[in-house]
């Protein structure tokens, strides 16, 4: 058994007691998205988005997005719900640069690309 196929079935059981929970749905998209499965990825992460807002929730609809090629919902999303609140955000600035890339904006793509990299959280040295 593959660790994608045990996950399943955890999150399968899980699902059966917490149905409508936020991280169960999330965790489901997860696991789509592992499999390829884009638009039952993207339906999992609309059910965890609908009940509450969670950035990282996200950046994973948008990452489903870009594999279904709908760049102009990706750029929605980062722009009015994520970068709106939160500019320092490096994974959305490095997705909406693929994604300007994708739109052959090469321009402005390497400027979200140089913000992601300026953002870029840094593990702390534990001897620091």
């Amino acid at each position: 058994m593959n660790l994608i196929t045990y996950a399943e079935e955890v999150v399968n059981k899980v699902v059966d007691i917490f149905p409508n929970d936020p991280c169960i749905m999330r965790e489901r998209g997860r696991l789509f998205m592992a499999k390829n499965n884009y638009k039952k990825a993207l339906s999992y992460f609309n059910k965890s988005l609908k009940n509450i807002f969670d950035k990282d929730v996200a950046i994973n609809k948008c990452w489903a997005l870009y594999k279904l090629h709908r760049y102009n919902e990706i750029m929605r999303i980062i722009d009015e719900k994520i970068l709106k609140y939160d500019n320092t955000n490096s994974a959305a600035w490095h997705l909406k640069g693929q994604t300007l890339k994708k739109q052959h904006q090469i321009a402005r793509a390497k400027y979200c690309f140089r913000k992601a990299e300026e953002y870029k959280i840094v593990p702390r040295s534990l001897l620091e």
